[in-house]
Formats: C-alpha cells, structure tokens, sequence
C-alpha cells in the first residue's frame, strides 16, 4: 500500500510546491505592476493585462500604447511620433475627432514608457498653459471689432477657445455687476451677448473645416448660457456679492495668466487636460 501510495502523495506535494511559487510569482508580479503604477498614476486605469502588453512591448514600439490612450487620457487618441531629426520624438497629440495639438517641447520616447508618458503628460499641461495664455492676451489686447475677435478665436483649439471666452464673460460680467450704474451696464452687455450670437450665428454658415464648425457651435452654445444668466441677473437686480452670481461656475485668469475656477467658497485651478474637440 506505501508503495501504491507514494507515488501519488508526491504529485500532491508537487501540485501543492506549485501552487507556492505561483503565488510568489503572482504576488511579485502584483508589486512590480503597483511600482510602474505608482510611477505613473494613471496606469490605475489600466488592467494587469493591459498594462503587463504596454511594459512589455512600449519600450520597443511606443505605438503599442494608441489602443490604450483613451483609458490614459481624457483625449488623447493618438500620438504622433516623428521621423528623420525628430524621430522617437511626440510632436504632437490627436483628439478623437483628429484636432492636432502641437507639443511645446516634444518628449522623446527613448526611456522606459512610465517615464515618457509622464513627460507626456507634463507636456501637454505646458503646451495648453502656454496656447491660452498666449491666446488670452492676445484677445484681450485686440481692439479689433467683435465681428474680427471671434473669428479668430474660432481657429484656435477649441478648449483653447471656450476658456477664453468663459474668462472674458466673467471678466466683463463682474465689472458689469460692480459698476455703478449696474442696471444700465448690464442691459448693455446683454444686447452685447446678443450682438455677438448673431455674428456667431453669420459665421457658422460659412465654409469651415469640421474643427472650426464644432468650436463655433461650442462658443454659440455656451453663450446662449451665459446670455440666460445675464438676463437673470439684470431681472433680478443683484451684485457680484449676492448668491445669484456667486453660485455660477466662474473663471478668473490672475496676472500671471493662471486660471482659477470659482463657484461660491469653493476655488480650484484649471486643470490643463486636453479635452479635444468634444461637445459640451
């Protein structure tokens, strides 16, 4: 019976030797994927599977990460690497609906994927901070007419485009509210609004590329929003302290051309994640 018995006590023990070392492995594996995660936190959105493919093959082919950016990045569809002089360089990044966003300072792509990744990201948060910082001066300082104004802005990026406009509302709105004759100010400003809904209006029927269409739609849309809270306000007769106002979604640019967002005691900074050419 031993003899009988032996062979098969030593096959448990084998399994059971096995079922060990795959649970060192598995539990070495789970700490080497945590370290690449917590190198570059936005791997949490990405399974083991994924992330093991990404590390495995990244190095080698940084193409290997197209199919996952959109777990990485809000969107970030596609990354554009260069060749001859900027080869293994991100020149730029593609959202879904293929706007271009030119990087400042293009990351190359010769280190391990966590590292130039993050640098990615770095980048693009550079890149938007430098695009509406520039681009916010620029409008602020035209003295041009309305009309030439917007027809500008529309060719820029159009999160570029939104946070401008959403920045000079609050801007004139404010000064509006704090005015001492508020009441005539602000029925000024909304034939203004409206003024500029028309223009708008005029220019989406022109021949635009499908980016300056979208990014047109997305400033008419926002400013019929803005137009309704206007006339709220002017009907209700409030000023820049009272609930009316301050419980709007507001964005202030400081004078280094930083951007905060304020809604009532809450105050955070913009966040810089390229957000494409979606609708909002």
């Amino acid at each position: 019976m031993r003899a009988i018995n032996n062979p098969k006590e030593n096959l448990l023990e084998t399994f059971r030797q096995n079922n060990r070392t795959l649970d060192e492995i598995q539990k070495a594996l789970n700490q080497y994927l945590e370290s690449k995660r917590q190198m570059f936190s936005r791997f949490f959105f990405l399974s083991n599977n994924e992330l093991l493919l990404i590390l495995a093959e990244a190095n080698r082919k940084p193409e290997t990460v197209q199919p996952h950016l959109r777990k990485l990045f809000e969107n970030i569809n596609k990354i554009v690497i260069g060749t001859g002089v900027h080869a293994e360089t991100i020149i730029r990044i593609e959202s879904a609906e293929q706007e271009e966003l030119p990087l400042t300072r293009p990351p190359r792509t010769r280190d391990s994927v966590e590292k130039w990744l993050k640098e990615l990201e770095g980048e693009m948060v550079k890149t938007l901070r430098a695009v509406i910082k520039n681009v916010l001066g620029e409008y602020e300082e035209d003295e041009s007419k309305r009309e030439v104004k917007l027809n500008k802005l529309k060719s820029n990026i159009l999160q570029v485009a939104i946070t401008v406009d959403s920045i000079n509302w609050c801007s004139i709105t404010e000064d509006v509210l704090r005015d001492d004759y508020v009441q005539e100010s602000i029925a000024l400003w909304y034939t203004e609004i409206e003024e500029s809904l028309r223009i708008l209006t005029e220019i989406v029927r022109r021949d635009l590329t499908f980016i300056e269409r979208r990014t047109v739609i997305c400033l008419m849309t926002q400013d019929v929003h803005y137009r309704d809270i206007v006339e709220k306000i002017r009907d209700a007769q409030v000023t820049a302290e009272d609930f009316l106002w301050q419980q709007q979604l507001r964005y202030y640019a400081t004078d280094e051309k930083n951007i905060l967002i304020r809604q009532l005691s809450s105050v955070l900074d913009y966040g810089y994640e390229y957000l494409g050419a979606t609708t909002r």
